[in-house]
């Protein structure tokens, strides 16, 4: 302020402007008087140098924009979400304007006075925050403590019944999900509230704890007193008598329910084993009948020798040494033949034998010379169709499989009608065309699908 004005005077005071603004705060007792003598020697800078007034007052103008930019950021707080994030902005803001240098004098007030509105605003949205907050506690209060009051009783019950202990949990948890659901109440009453609450809380469970723990000795007699009933079911498996077993199968069941719970570890285990015995004892008259079931069921021991010796021939085919025409047909004559001779149920082919048998026949005319894949499938369908012939309900087994031709024709023609239409909208270009030869190429490979379905079909009828 008091040297000589230089060129660069202006510079060296915007340095310490920048200096004194990048400088932290000082001791409240001494801020607004070092303020204040801070500003009053700039105004006597400015004052000092009045060749200098154009600058002076273009740098005010400057000091206005600013001013006015933070008194625009201040304004939008009103509406910023976040109240104690605008709050922290705000103070922010107020630090800026203080580090502004001075603005026209005619502007100083008006200035400040709409910062200061816009201040107020932003404290006027905290207290109605506040407010609102406090009514919300208030309310948050009222439910905790009616919550509190229906957790107090839990703190000094008990039973001795395990059923009413697990339905107590569960109402006790489900109020415990409601407090933790409530929001925060008046901190002067949250402390003596949640010490309240958790006590009774905790001291429910302590109490059922020791009565579980009660229960273990009970329940360890009850298990051997369990095993012992398994152990005479298990030993009424073994009872060749089936009405004696079975009637000490029904005189343990009645004394197992009137044994006490176990140790749930073992309450699963130990079940399962009983029930398994007295099931097996129950289930004896329907297991001889699926045994005999299954041995109707099962090939006769000529259908797998005749199968062996079918696949041995079929393993020693090679190109040097190829199937024949006559050997499939006579292979198929012997098999019929085989079938044929059975004078009772299970004697003659089964259905899986017949699934092997036209196995090998398949693997038989991949090394018969002269077979080609249309021959083949013309082969294994009319092999096919004598099989449906022979079997006791031809006519829904003839039925079944022209249903499944024509569901496969049908679906093979919607495909193809499918395909031309796409075909009809391609455009004519290089990358149309390469589409259109794939689905021509698709269509073509379904029609002659469809042709061999359609002679399968009519072979099937004639």
């Amino acid at each position: 302020m008091e040297s000589a004005e230089t060129k660069d005077s202006s510079q060296k005071l915007k340095q310490l402007q920048a200096d004194w603004k990048a400088t932290g705060p000082v001791p409240q007792t001494d801020s607004q008087e070092t303020w204040n003598t801070y500003h009053g020697l700039l105004d006597r800078y400015y004052a000092n140098q009045g060749r200098f007034y154009e600058l002076k007052e273009l740098d005010r103008r400057r000091n206005q924009e600013a001013k006015e930019a933070l008194i625009v950021r201040a304004e939008a707080l009103k509406d910023a979400p976040g109240i104690n994030k605008a709050l922290d902005e705000l103070k922010k803001l107020h630090d800026d304007w203080k580090h502004i240098g001075p603005v026209p004098g005619e502007q100083r007030e008006p200035l400040w006075q709409r910062f200061l509105a816009a201040s107020e605003a932003v404290h006027l949205r905290r207290k109605e925050f506040v407010d609102v907050r406090s009514a919300q506690e208030k309310e948050n209060l009222t439910a905790k403590q009616a919550l509190l009051a229906r957790v107090l009783p839990f703190a000094e019950f008990t039973t001795e019944r395990v059923n009413e202990w697990r339905s107590r949990t569960d109402e006790l948890q489900e109020i415990k999900k409601e407090w933790e659901a409530t929001g925060p109440v008046p901190r002067a009453q949250a402390d003596q509230l949640n010490k309240q609450y958790w006590n009774a809380y905790k001291a429910f469970f302590n109490r059922k704890n020791d009565f579980f723990k009660s229960l273990d000795s009970e329940k360890n007699t009850n298990l051997q007193a369990k095993y012992a009933l398994i152990e005479q079911a298990e030993a009424a498996q073994q009872n060749p008598d089936f009405d004696e077993a079975r009637n000490i199968i029904i005189r343990v069941q009645k004394e197992w329910k009137d044994v006490g719970r176990v140790p749930e570890k073992q309450a699963d285990k130990i079940w399962k084993r009983f029930r398994a015995a007295c099931d097996s004892v129950f289930e004896r008259p329907k297991q001889e009948t699926r045994q005999r079931e299954e041995r109707q069921s099962a090939a006769s021991s000529e259908q797998v020798t005749r199968l062996d010796k079918i696949a041995q021939q079929v393993g020693a085919l090679s190109p040097e040494q190829p199937g024949t025409l006559e050997g499939f047909r006579s292979l198929i004559a012997e098999w019929q033949e085989l079938d044929a001779a059975a004078d009772q149920p299970g004697a003659g082919t089964t259905d899986r034998g017949e699934e092997q048998f036209h196995t090998l026949m398949g693997k038989y005319l991949d090394q018969t010379a002269g077979i080609t894949p249309t021959d083949k499938e013309d082969l294994l369908f009319q092999l096919d169709i004598a099989r449906l012939k022979a079997r006791p309900q031809a006519q829904q087994a003839f039925t079944r499989k022209e249903t499944g031709l024509r569901r496969e024709i049908q679906e093979l023609e919607n495909d193809v009608a499918t395909l031309q239409t796409n075909l009809d909208f391609f455009a004519r270009s290089k990358n149309a065309d390469q589409l259109r030869q794939e689905y021509q190429g698709r269509m073509q490979e379904a029609r002659v699908r469809i042709e061999k379905l359609k002679k399968q079909l009519k072979q099937l009828r004639s």
